[in-house]
């Protein structure tokens, strides 16, 4: 014997083993427990954090806890610190959860009275469900007693004190979701100023890498409740398209201000994917748009950095920052030696919610600091962890 570890209430399920990390529940479900057992003679109990609901099975890949929950369908928990686990995503489900297992970006959960429901699981704070296969009937019934999810590149595995279900699955058949970049949601620009606008969005995966991938671009211009406008452009094969807007939409010099939405579907084949969210934003003379803002409640009352997405990144980071007025912005971005990494933004922004993305292509693998500051103004930092 190496070493024992008492725990308060007991520790129902250990699943999941990461590093110097142990992975359990408690007996109720109701904690996510890490141990850290680098030192097998002396474990020590590093976190009990409550879920609030309770959970039947947990997995842990990379920096997150998957959780199956009676009550509550599918949760994800950031562990990327194992003393602050906290909470990242939320899907609720038909059914309730009893087992799950992970694998390619996408979350397999057996359920009680809903079959095997299907996550997409790309973006932690986006959830959404993809699929789900009804069990045959020798399985209803003995759900509630599922002991495990085995998976391979075709199959689903799904064990039970009676039965070894085999589902086959084809899942991958749509492209993955996707963000849009720029211009950012409630974006604003002076129309003396404005030119050319390049839209900009994150690349969508096809379920084969030989699949070709096209993407569809809608964009709507509202002038007034009776004055709509919108144009389609589909077959692009960038992650990006540029247009003279004022001048392609053909608007007169009379008008004033404009307000824009924007989305993009991916294609491949018959199947496709709309973009996760719908950006607008709003061209017009400066006096306009300020009122415009005011009066939708799209001015921050304070400096801050609104979000960071996604957190951890694979090399695509996107970060919205909150200007109450006219400022001069500066974003960096340092390792964890306090070298400065890249340098985001600086420059003069106006008020509002501005969005930047930055490319990590060059950087390793690691934990990184967002250094957000307006001179006299705002100096707040943020840790953000590349993960390729």
């Amino acid at each position: 014997m190496r070493g024992i570890l008492n725990l308060p209430g007991g520790t129902h399920l250990i699943k999941a083993i990461s590093g110097d990390f142990i992975y359990g529940l408690n007996n109720t479900g109701s904690q996510i427990r890490i141990i850290d057992h680098s030192n097998p003679a002396d474990p020590v109990l590093v976190s009990a954090t409550e879920t609030g609901h309770s959970c039947k099975d947990i997995a842990v890949i990379d920096n997150f806890a998957y959780l199956a929950s009676w009550d509550a369908g599918m949760r994800i928990m950031d562990v990327s610190d194992p003393e602050n686990p906290i909470l990242s995503g939320v899907c609720d489900l038909l059914g309730r959860a009893v087992r799950i297992s992970v694998s390619n970006n996408h979350a397999f959960l057996a359920t009680s009275g809903g079959g095997m429901r299907i996550v997409d699981t790309t973006y932690p704070e986006d959830l959404f469900e993809v699929g789900f296969f009804n069990y045959t009937p020798e399985l209803m019934g003995s759900e509630d007693h599922t002991k495990g999810i085995y998976l391979d590149d075709n199959n689903i595995f799904l064990a039970t004190p009676y039965f070894l279900e085999i589902l086959t699955h084809d899942y991958a058949v749509k492209p993955n979701i996707f963000h849009l970049f720029e211009p950012s949601q409630f974006d604003t620009f002076s129309l003396e100023d404005f030119g050319e606008q390049t839209f900009t969005w994150e690349s969508s995966i096809p379920p084969d890498s030989t699949d070709t991938l096209s993407y569809n671009f809608e964009i709507s211009a509202t002038i007034s409740d009776s004055n709509v406008r919108t144009f389609n452009y589909s077959d692009i094969p960038d992650t990006f398209i540029t247009l003279g807007i004022m001048d392609s939409m053909a608007f007169n010099s009379k008008v004033e201000m404009v307000k824009f939405k924007w989305h993009v579907e991916a294609i491949c084949a018959e199947d496709t994917v709309n973009c996760i969210e719908n950006y607008r934003f709003v061209i017009g003379l400066e006096s306009n748009v300020r009122k415009h803002l005011e009066e939708a409640d799209l001015i921050p009352d304070r400096y801050c950095i609104e979000s960071l997405y996604p957190n951890p990144f694979n090399s695509t980071l996107s970060i919205t920052v909150g200007l109450p007025e006219k400022s001069d912005l500066c974003i960096s971005l340092y390792n964890i030696l306090g070298q400065e990494a890249a340098l985001m933004a600086d420059g003069t922004c106006s008020e509002g919610y501005k969005t930047f993305t930055y490319e990590a292509y060059n950087l390793p693998s690691g934990i990184y600091f967002i250094y957000a500051s307006v001179p006299g103004k705002m100096g707040e930092v943020r840790k953000v962890v590349l993960m390729k």
